[in-house]
């Protein structure tokens, strides 16, 4: 005959192994040296307990290796797969009804909001502000000149530009940008004789004057083109 030992707590009685009372689910352990040796009764019930699926015939309410509840377990998991069954067509019917939001026009605005869609959005509109800037060139080139002096625009592209007062006073040597621009600023107002030249090119010759506080601009917006060797 195995020992028994009986529950402080409810009075029931259990096998000395046991960690749990199998009636109140108390912790026998804690009570091990305060509990009396009587005989009692033993159950039969090979339902696995829910919570670590261990089985023992002492098992009647409370498992007797991890003192849970089994009956209240038991309802606990029935009610809760009955809940996730009777959810699954409410889950199902609002993924259906995401899906077909997604293919709507009124969801077009989340969609082209994507990083991508901007990214695209972003460089077509610095591509038109581009294009303006482009067109408006020729109006905003003036603003660049200087007040007053020379300024050359000429073809091909690094051109060696001399410009020289008539009285051969004052010599200035330039050259010109990849576009074909050049200035020559803070010129004292004379006559002046400009010499344009380029590898491969033949050598002009232009006179142009420089009034007080006014710039004296050669080959603008049409560029002055030196003619080939």
């Amino acid at each position: 005959m195995q020992e028994m030992i009986e529950c402080p707590a409810c009075n029931g009685m259990n096998e000395r192994a046991m960690h749990y009372c199998m009636h109140c689910g108390e912790d026998l352990a804690v009570h091990r040296e305060e509990i009396h040796r009587q005989p009692g009764k033993t159950g039969i019930n090979l339902i696995p307990c829910p919570s670590c699926r261990r089985t023992d015939p002492l098992s009647t309410h409370f498992c007797v290796f991890c003192g849970v509840d089994i009956p209240r377990m038991s309802q606990s998991i029935s009610v809760s797969s009955m809940n996730s069954v009777e959810s699954q067509p409410v889950q199902n019917a609002q993924t259906t009804a995401t899906r077909s939001e997604i293919s709507t026009p009124a969801s077009f605005s989340s969609v082209s909001t994507s990083p991508v869609n901007a990214i695209s959005i972003a460089l077509g509109i610095l591509g038109a502000i581009l294009g303006v800037a482009l067109g408006m060139q020729p109006v905003l080139q003036p603003l660049s000149w200087p007040q007053d002096g020379i300024v050359v625009y000429v073809k091909p592209g690094f051109a060696n530009v001399v410009v020289e007062d008539i009285s051969r006073k004052l010599l200035v040597l330039g050259k010109s940008s990849k576009d074909g621009y050049v200035s020559f600023p803070d010129l004292p107002p004379a006559e002046y004789i400009i010499r344009i030249s380029a590898p491969g090119h033949k050598t002009i010759r232009l006179n142009s004057p420089v009034l007080e506080n006014r710039a004296s601009v050669l080959g603008f917006p049409n560029a002055i083109e030196l003619p080939p060797a």
